[in-house]
């Protein structure tokens, strides 16, 4: 996320909803435009990955669970899940950045 994410999030190829700023940031007006594609679903293995990674912890942690730790196997279940919620916010932070950093290039050419 921390060094591959800009540029994801300025690409403009595929259905992946994690491609193209508009869609990260949520422009409504871009995205119903005519001719633009709707895009559905995450579809890039790079993009795949933070919420990959957390389903795969959380299903480790539950097929591994034993009735005797069901409270922190529970606890843990929450901090991933939080975990999950941070790496969006951290997407969308970086997203934001790559949106400012492509305006002040446009400014930059006027």
């Amino acid at each position: 996320l921390k060094y591959g994410f800009n540029h994801h999030a300025t690409k403009l190829d595929g259905n992946c909803t994690m491609h193209g700023l508009d869609y990260i940031l949520g422009n409504p007006a871009r995205k119903c435009s005519p001719g633009s594609t709707q895009k559905s679903t995450i579809t890039c293995a790079d993009c795949k990955f933070p919420y990959y990674s957390i389903d795969e912890i959380k299903n480790s942690i539950v097929r591994n669970n034993s009735t005797l730790n069901s409270q922190e196997v529970n606890d843990a279940l929450v901090v991933l899940d939080d975990a999950l919620e941070s790496f969006v916010k951290y997407m969308g932070h970086k997203a934001w950045c790559a949106n400012q950093n492509e305006s002040i290039k446009k400014l930059n050419k006027i």
